[in-house]
């Protein structure tokens, strides 16, 4: 979750952002009163914006300065980051709507500006006449890959074209990847679902995830539960049909699975209308947990069990993370994973 330095560091960005200190901020007591924060809080927060280069760093007895340009003087005047989407921005998660707009307003003080493009035949099996036929047309200095697959990042990577890479499966692909930390998710869910005394638990992925198939293997092993694969984690691939097809055929068989993990808005939606289909209802038939963080989840009654993280703690890490790319490129790929919060509802209950 976000920290209070960070909800510091962004107050003060905006209040800056608006002249409200001219060219030096207040000291630090000063500045600490009015933001009703410590000491110590501040400080991380103007050691975060220094790093950023909105402001000078912190020396004994100087005042910070306000950097006019708003932007660290190693910087270009202007820089363009391509945005690669499966979708067009508005056809995505409302919370992914939220985070790409989020980090067009923080990195544009530093001359940043982001164009999105999406493309199917990018994000094809084989996206490599697409994304030449993209990056041709589209010059620009950096590429963020929204949930991009392992053939898209691994053009990216062998045509040495800058690029960050943000969620999806592609993480250990030789580029810099930014996004949540699934594992100690799905330690969680699992955990969370084995004290309710569900062993039918089922993890239905939008993607083939292998590293998460090892840790639900693991997770079962050691408590002597069998593991099967296919039965366990099936992969939908983001086809909402073939998501309806496989929960009508798991819900319906004798040994119908207890308990489900189901991640965005879009499969949470066919799990729903398909539980409507046949009669079955949360959590007395079935209990639920999800991954995300979208705004229709408060809409869901019962109140669902999810995993969250603010969009803006993502945005936030993610301009962090370009601003450092535009400067140098790094001479390793790094790796950012953002840890989420357990929100209890009321979609998990006893096995029956």
């Amino acid at each position: 979750p976000e920290t209070l330095a960070q909800r510091t560091a962004e107050v003060l960005r905006e209040q800056i952002k608006d002249g409200r200190y001219g060219d030096t901020l207040p000291g630090e007591p000063r500045l600490a009163s009015q933001l009703m924060v410590a000491r110590g809080t501040l400080r991380k927060a103007l050691d975060s914006l220094a790093s950023d280069g909105l402001i000078s760093a912190g020396a004994a007895g100087v005042p910070r300065r306000v950097l006019s340009s708003f932007r660290n003087p190693n910087e270009q005047d202007a820089r363009s980051v391509g945005v690669l989407m499966p979708r067009a921005l508005d056809a995505l998660a409302l919370a992914t709507q939220h985070f790409l707009r989020d980090l067009a307003v923080i990195v544009a003080p530093n001359g940043i500006t982001l164009v999105h493009h999406h493309t199917a035949a990018a994000f094809s099996s084989r996206p490599g006449r697409g994304l030449k036929a993209l990056l041709a047309e589209h010059p620009a200095n950096l590429w963020l890959l929204y949930e991009a697959s392992e053939p898209v990042v691994r053009f990216f990577r062998t045509a040495g074209i800058p690029a960050i890479v943000c969620g999806g499966p592609a993480v250990n692909e030789g580029l810099s990847y930014c996004g949540y930390d699934g594992i100690p998710v799905m330690r969680h869910a699992i955990g969370t679902f084995l004290r309710a005394g569900h062993t039918r638990i089922v993890a239905a992925t939008r993607y083939h995830r292998p590293l998460r198939e090892t840790i639900f293997r693991e997770e079962f092993e050691k408590r002597g539960i069998p593991f099967d694969a296919e039965f366990n984690m099936p992969c939908w691939g983001g086809d909402p049909d073939r998501l309806h097809e496989l929960l009508h055929k798991r819900l319906t068989a004798p040994d119908r699975p207890t308990a489900w993990m189901i991640s965005g808005l879009e499969g949470l939606v066919v799990f729903y209308s398909t539980l409507m289909e046949l009669g079955l209802r949360i959590p007395r038939d079935i209990s639920l947990i999800t991954i995300g963080s979208d705004p229709m989840l408060a809409s869901f009654r019962p109140a669902i069990s999810h995993y969250s993280t603010p969009h803006r703690t993502l945005a936030l890490a993610m301009a962090r993370m370009i601003r450092s790319h535009l400067r140098s490129a790094p001479a390793a790929p790094v790796l950012t994973l953002l840890q989420t919060e357990f929100v209890h509802g009321g979609s998990v209950s006893m096995a029956r």
